[in-house]
């Protein structure tokens, strides 16, 4: 690309145009790769060739019909070509959007991204551009690019890293980074981090994961394949012999002068095509493509509505709180005229935006039966941990533990839930203070944030921290009693990072999941007196090292192995549990001979201080804020030379004696909170025959503990390992041990081919990578699951699982909604979640409630379920014709009982309008409390349906449009036996007479199918207005074609006879009780299949299960 080109764009950075030229190469390379053309599949198909074979008989016998015929079978291979164009270049299309809008305004990379890089699910890494170190989502590298990581940090692509040797490392992406590897001892100019170049550009692999997506066919899909297989290999010959036989028959009965014209005509010519026209699925496509475009069209609308509401979900009025109920919903009035707007869209353009053809959302969003959660922060949790307990030492030495919860209904949003917290106000001063001047949030100026917020002034381009110690916590020093205007009376003055990568805690996690380089923050504030204040907060065996002694709410009391170990136990509980925790202390600086020395500092906002292997920290005699200094024994640890009245340090030696001799205040442990109504929204799914999975990275006992907070199963048989046996510590519980489930991913078709089915019902897989989780869905896949997942939208990991599962849908992990406003330069976070979410349908904004999934999965079970009706009722029609025609050649002397354009008018006029309006039927109350079939075994229920729909459709309406014919013949014609060459207008006439009776009679039963198997005393069809309106249109449809077909005739309706006209309404009181016996046998059906649904769905007995 040029650069007038670059600068028009409004972006001339080299790295966007390297971005841009490796996705154009990609999409180009996979537009190259797609079929030239799609119809020839389609024309090989046996009801297209039938379909050409009878257009070229009706064309040949000179009858306009066949030209019509055959305009339509072309524009239906029109459509299909369309169609399957259409949906091979969504993908394409999607990420060519995203593209064109980075080549049209550019990408902003001096945002300003103000989150840690070691988040899992948000993809960002440390990057100089232009000179300066900025933070940018990786997949905005390219190749060539140098990066900073530490220890602790996961390569985000394929990277080398040269050695101060000149040998050049190479390592693959996901590997995570250890000081085994690296000394940044030995590297003092490091800072914590190490420079790594990119190999490869990760836009690259993104793109061709998404490219290469592969989905299963959704359940309806097969089910009109299973419809559309028979009509093609089965109903189409077996019609076509009997009618050939019968035909024959009538040749050899017929005696007259011109029987062998009539022979022929008969046996190659207009009866075969007249009886097979019916069958044939040409009308399919277009029903389809009008019902899919509505239902996406209504559900996209309705997505719109509920990420725009600010109304809270609502359970029904009528529902007892201790009652299981469907999940609670919005009560949105959508607009006709965007859901018309979407239908257009939808039936004239390509979907790029939103996949909704690719992923066929609304089939798979009906029939979902596990819903996975792919990762964890910002997805079902808090992009951050919160506080849930403070652990303090009290004046006798014993344990303090206050438990804190959040509440968004209160003024500081948190509170302590023990009653007496109060009593501990002096514990908690110092701790409050510590909160209050770490914060970067707005509260010294006013502003109030209740949520789960970031401190951002820890956002470390250093080393790298662990989570809770990126969150702020200005709520709690509100809760314990401080304003803003406390903090006047201190400023910051600078900033040191202590980390320790030789620390021998680092020799005890023997699991990735744990691994942290042990590390201090101190912050240095000077006070109103010119001296100045250390708060610090870290790892918890770094700053016991670093304190003599400890806090006890009235003075100091003595560190000792005693209290160190109930400090140390209260982490230990708390890392069982799947916790973090934090440490806090704290130091005065009172030696004023070093205070223009600690001023001198302030020269640069941060120091690094990377300790020695085997150094621990020394502590000395500590004052507490309001106390003066007093003597202790200081548990054989050195005086601090920043102490001594006599040596000045250096200031190297200054910046590393600041973090000694602190004064232990309290540990925090934070936890992951699961985002409001999780747990109600999990048991919602269970409701309505969904499975909540989700796929934790965390080992067994730690995944088991996130899981119990959500409301999942963690006894036996609830958990399995998908790592190999020499990834993780695998499985702790005796229980686990004793039912020998599987270990590993690669395990499991094994386990559930020849053992039993437990991993296709256990709600946690703990170990997971992200190809473990890719594989565990394919299983499921395989074994009829329909998958629908969601996770972070900034989590390159995810792409791959996206683009293969039935439906993805990626969630903002922070928000971004504002960003997405944003005129001129792109968010890089913008783009990068757009690249990232191109594999999914849906994308939801970070504060939007995941009850909007639930209830856009009950309108797409609504719409689906009214699609099947569609084509149930369609299909109906078809065997109704086919009857009656059939019915109608076994009198060897009868001409045939309906023309073409009069079987034209019915298929392509008539049923697909009644058919269509059934889309507009209500949702049932109970829809959410349904189990739906898996994607399997479709064809196991085929010969009953067919009963139902040969008893329904092809006996009492066939055999009676069959008797009015024969009836208005012989009334006008006067002959028991009527010939062939009988006069046109006799034969026209009654043709036309009961076409009108058989549409009647299909109206009258379209008010069945209104619902499936509800009875229509219990659900009336006028619940449905459009079906009402679509009824009385068709009707008078039929009567103006009548009219119209009889101009010119001699007979007329008056000349009827009235036993004609009352036989043929009477038939109608034959037809209403048939169909509800039928529904009746359907509903029976129906319910045993619910029941075995359910008890399937909760029960996950093994082979070796304990009871």
């Amino acid at each position: 690309m040029d650069p007038v080109a670059m600068l028009e764009m409004g972006d001339a950075s080299p790295y966007t145009k390297h971005l841009l030229d490796t996705a154009d190469k990609v999409l180009a390379a996979h537009k190259q790769s797609l079929p030239k053309v799609y119809f020839p599949i389609y024309i090989l198909n046996p009801h297209v060739v039938f379909a050409l074979v009878i257009a070229a008989v009706f064309i040949y016998n000179r009858s306009y019909e066949g030209v019509l015929f055959l305009a339509f079978i072309l524009l239906n291979i029109a459509l299909y070509e369309r169609d399957q164009r259409l949906i091979s270049m969504d993908y394409w299309k999607r990420l060519n959007d995203v593209v064109l809008k980075v080549k049209k305004f550019g990408i902003n990379y001096n945002e300003n991204i103000l989150f840690s890089t070691n988040v899992p699910t948000i993809s960002i890494t440390r990057v100089y551009r232009n000179d300066e170190l900025k933070l940018l989502p990786t997949n905005l590298l390219v190749q060539g690019d140098s990066i900073l990581l530490g220890l602790g940090d996961y390569t985000p692509t394929k990277v080398s890293f040269t050695r101060n040797d000149g040998t050049t490392v190479e390592f693959a992406s996901g590997i995570l980074l250890k000081a085994a590897d690296f000394d940044p001892v030995a590297h003092p100019n490091s800072a914590g981090l190490f420079e790594f170049t990119v190999l490869e550009t990760p836009l690259q692999s993104l793109m061709e994961a998404t490219l290469g997506a592969t989905r299963p066919k959704p359940v309806i899909e097969h089910h009109l394949s299973v419809v559309e297989s028979l009509i093609n290999f089965k109903f189409l010959w077996i019609v076509l012999f009997i009618s050939l036989g019968i035909n024959l028959l009538r040749v050899l009965l017929i005696n007259t002068s011109d029987a062998i014209e009539i022979r022929y005509f008969q046996l190659l010519g207009m009866y075969q095509g007249l009886l097979l026209l019916p069958l044939l699925p040409i009308s399919y496509p277009f029903i389809l493509l009008l019902s899919h475009s509505y239902g996406n069209a209504y559900i996209l609308t309705l997505f719109d509505a509920l990420q725009s509401s600010k109304t809270d979900f609502e359970d029904k009025e009528d529902v007892d709180e201790f009652d299981a109920a469907p999940a609670p919903t919005k009560d949105l009035k959508l607009s006709w005229v965007a859901i018309f707007k979407k239908f257009v869209h939808q039936m004239t353009q390509d979907d790029g935006s939103r996949l909704a053809r690719m992923t066929e959302l609304i089939n798979s969003l009906s029939t979902a039966t596990v819903l996975c959660a792919i990762d964890r922060e910002g997805s079902i949790s808090s992009p951050l941990p919160a506080v849930e307990q403070l652990f303090f030492i009290g004046q006798s030495g014993e344990s303090i533990v206050l438990d804190v919860a959040f509440d968004s209904t209160t003024t500081n949003g948190v509170i302590f839930e023990d009653k007496d917290w109060k009593t501990h106000l002096k514990l908690l001063k110092p701790l409050g203070l510590s909160f209050l001047l770490n914060t970067d949030c707005g509260i010294h100026k006013g502003r109030r944030r209740n949520e789960v917020h970031l401190k951002s002034d820890l956002i470390p381009l250093h080393t790298t921290l662990s989570h809770p110690r990126q969150t702020c916590l200005c709520h709690i020093a509100r809760e314990i009693g401080f304003s803003p205007t406390n903090s006047n009376q201190f400023q910051k003055s600078t900033q040191i990072e202590t980390f320790a990568p030789h620390h021998q805690s680092i020799a005890s996690m023997k699991i990735d999941y744990h691994y942290e380089i042990p590390s201090i923050t101190s912050q240095l504030f000077s006070d109103s007196n010119g001296s100045f204040q250390s708060f610090s907060e870290g790892s918890v065996d770094l700053i016991l090292e670093s304190c003599g002694d400890y806090w006890n709410g009235s003075g100091l009391g003595q560190l000792n192995e005693v209290v160190e170990k109930k400090i140390l136990e209260f982490q230990q509980n708390a890392i069982i549990c799947d916790l973090e925790v934090v440490a806090y202390s704290y130091r005065p600086l009172q030696n004023l001979l070093i205070s223009s020395q600690i001023k001198a500092l302030e020269a640069k906002k941060c120091h690094v201080v990377a300790l020695k292997t085997d150094v621990k920290l020394e502590s000395d005699p500590v004052t507490p804020i309001d106390k003066k200094p007093t003597k202790r024994l200081n548990r054989n640890r050195q005086i601090s030379k920043i102490d001594s009245d006599t040596t000045l340090p250096s200031d190297t030696e200054l910046v590393e004696e600041i973090t000694k001799g602190q004064t232990f205040l309290c540990a925090s442990s934070f936890i992951y909170p699961p985002k409001p109504n999780m747990v109600d929204f999990i048991e919602d799914l269970a409701l309505a025959g969904i499975r909540f999975v989700y796929f934790s990275s965390a080992p067994e006992r730690e995944s088991k503990s996130y899981a119990e907070r959500l409301g999942l199963e963690i006894d036996w048989n609830s958990c399995i390992i998908l790592s190999p046996p020499d990834g993780g510590p695998g499985y702790l519980a005796l229980h686990d041990m004793n039912a020998q489930l599987p270990r590993g991913v690669h395990t499991i078709r094994d386990h559930i081919a020849n053992v039993d089915d437990v991993p296709l019902h256990v709600s946690l897989f703990a170990e997971c990578r992200p190809d473990s989780i890719g594989e565990m869905v394919k299983i499921f896949q395989e074994h009829g699951e329909v998958v629908c997942c969601f996770g972070s939208a900034l989590n390159n990991r995810n792409v791959a699982i996206f683009a293969n599962v039935d439906v993805g849908i990626a969630i903002d992990p922070i928000p971004l909604a504002r960003h997405r406003k944003q005129q001129g330069p792109l968010s890089p976070l913008v783009v990068s979640s757009e690249f990232i979410g191109c594999s999914c349908a849906l994308s939801l904004n970070a504060d939007v409630s995941l009850y909007s999934v639930t209830q856009m999965i009950r309108e797409a079970r609504s719409l689906a379920d009214n699609g099947r009706q569609v084509f149930a009722f369609y299909f109906g029609v078809q065997l109704a014709l086919i009857t009656t025609i059939l019915i109608s050649y076994c009198s060897p002397f009868l001409p045939p009982i309906f023309t073409a354009y009069q079987l034209m008018f019915i298929l392509w006029v008539i049923a697909p309008s009644i058919a269509l309006s059934l889309l507009f039927t209500p949702h049932h109350s109970e829809i959410m409390t349904h189990h739906h079939a898996k994607n399997k075994d479709h064809g196991k229920d085929v010969a009953r349906f067919l009963l139902y729909f040969i008893i329904r459709y092809g006996t009492v309406p066939a055999i009676s449009c069959v008797a009015i014919f024969w009836l208005i013949l012989y009334h006008f014609t006067s002959l028991t036996i009527v010939p062939i060459g009988t006069d046109h207008h006799v034969v026209l006439f009654a043709q036309n007479f009961t076409l009108c009776f058989f549409t009647l009679y299909m109206v009258v039963i379209s008010s069945t199918c209104v619902h499936r198997n509800e009875s229509i005393l219990s659900r009336l069809p006028t619940i449905n207005k459009p079906w009402l309106f679509s009824s009385i249109l068709c009707i008078i449809l039929q009567i103006l074609f009548f009219t119209l077909s009889s101009i010119g005739h001699p007979m007329y309706l008056s000349s009827i006879p009235w036993y004609i006209y009352a036989g043929g309404f009477s038939v109608i009181l034959l037809i209403l009780p048939i169909q509800e016996i039928v529904k009746k046998y359907d509903r029976k059906e129906w319910m045993d299949f619910q029941k075995r649904s359910k008890l399937e769905f909760n029960t996950k007995l093994g082979m070796h299960s304990p009871l």
